[in-house]
């Protein structure tokens, strides 16, 4: 409570003075793209930010929050997060799209349209409010001048929109039932192509399996991402060898850490650090299995239908601290808390009886999936060729 005696204050200062911004001319060919503020090109801002480019070439000017690592290829400038640049940006640019949500301060202009695309599907872990999720008066008040300042929510489903609406303040009809944008590449021709290129991209062969192991972060982001990925005990060497028996082939151990969780990384023989990848959707791609735990990820790799399965050795601690919308043992995938359960999920897989489970998942969801996500999406923010 008392961090909010200080937060509310500079809250409103921030906003009063972002209104001398709004003083600026509204640019209208200007599209602002952030992702991770920042951190990261990629997720479903990157794929919106490439469907314009290939669609409408240079009518529009297309800029991004961008803090490090790798440059959006073909933008027309950058700015770093909350930097003066990226203020004026926020101002002035007549769309603005992120996968987090608006900046709280911020202030929707007049003919300016705001997309918060997310970066999860489905209806899974519990977001930052409710259950049993800590909360503010600040987070509370934050969470509605950002709802109140965005047009469009992208939805993968409606259940989704049910729970993330209610969740975030937000009306329901501001969701649009498009699905993700990411996704789209799940449903483009080609794949196998472009399975090829992100394999050489990566420096890898195509004559082995890969299992890709994607945990998510745990904690709270107000108050720290407290967790050691190696406290999990993955029993890697078995896990290949289980993989081997039961698909026939080779396997090697794809790790990607999550954005917010530091620390351990895997070694060893067969075992490829590929956290420094930034598109997670090219990384599915790639793999033949998916192991994971509480991620939304999960929505992303049922629609491959290939075998995924969930590693949850701190199931109740997360449970208590965290808890979710859909009860684990309901989501897409079986899941183990120990390593042996893991290795018999592995070895007792069942194709047929797999798929359709994840089939009847989705359309449980009632998923909005169909691989037009960006289209659709540039439609409604009326986006089009000049």
């Amino acid at each position: 409570m008392h961090r909010d005696i200080v937060k509310f204050p500079a809250l409103f200062l921030a906003r009063l003075l972002y209104r001398l911004f709004m003083l600026l001319p509204l640019k209208e060919d200007t599209i602002l793209f952030s992702a991770y503020q920042g951190r990261q090109y990629t997720c479903n801002p990157k794929y919106l930010y490439e469907y314009i480019r290939h669609h409408f070439g240079h009518a529009y000017r297309l800029l991004w929050v961008h803090s490090k690592g790798q440059m959006p290829p073909g933008c027309d400038g950058t700015a770093r997060f909350l930097s003066l640049k990226h203020i004026v940006a926020l101002a002035t640019s007549r769309y603005i799209v992120t996968n987090l949500g608006i900046e709280p301060f911020f202030t929707k202009r007049e003919g300016q349209i705001v997309v918060n695309t997310w970066h999860g599907g489905g209806a899974y872990k519990n977001t930052t409010i409710g259950g049993r999720v800590r909360t503010s008066l600040y987070r509370e008040y934050a969470r509605r001048a950002r709802a109140e300042n965005t047009t469009f929510f992208l939805s993968s489903c409606r259940a989704y929109t049910a729970l993330l609406s209610d969740a975030w303040r937000a009306k329901p009809e501001a969701f649009l039932p498009v699905g993700s944008p990411r996704n789209d590449l799940f449903f483009a021709a080609g794949q196998e192509e472009k399975r090829r290129e992100v394999l050489k991209r990566l420096g890898l062969t195509g004559d082995v399996g890969y299992l890709l192991y994607a945990p998510t972060f745990r904690g709270q982001p107000h108050i720290g991402f407290k967790f050691k990925i190696a406290d999990l005990n993955l029993d890697i060497p078995t896990l290949l060898a289980s993989c081997e028996k039961r698909f026939g082939k080779p396997f090697k151990f794809l790790f990607r850490t999550h954005i917010n969780t530091t620390g351990w990384i895997p070694s060893g023989e067969n075992v490829i650090d590929v956290s420094d990848y930034p598109d997670m959707q090219e990384l599915m791609l790639v793999a033949d299995v998916f192991i994971t735990d509480y991620s939304s990820s999960v929505w992303d790799w049922a629609i491959t239908e290939k075998p995924g399965f969930l590693y949850v050795p701190d199931l109740d601690s997360y449970d208590k601290d965290r808890g979710f919308y859909t009860p684990i043992e309901a989501w897409a995938f079986p899941f183990a808390k120990t390593n042996a359960d893991l290795n018999a999920l592995v070895l007792s897989y069942d194709e047929t009886k797999a798929r359709e489970k994840l089939r009847l998942h989705v359309q449980k969801l009632g998923t909005f999936e169909n691989g037009k996500a960006c289209e659709m999406t540039i439609k409604a923010m009326g986006l089009g060729a000049k």
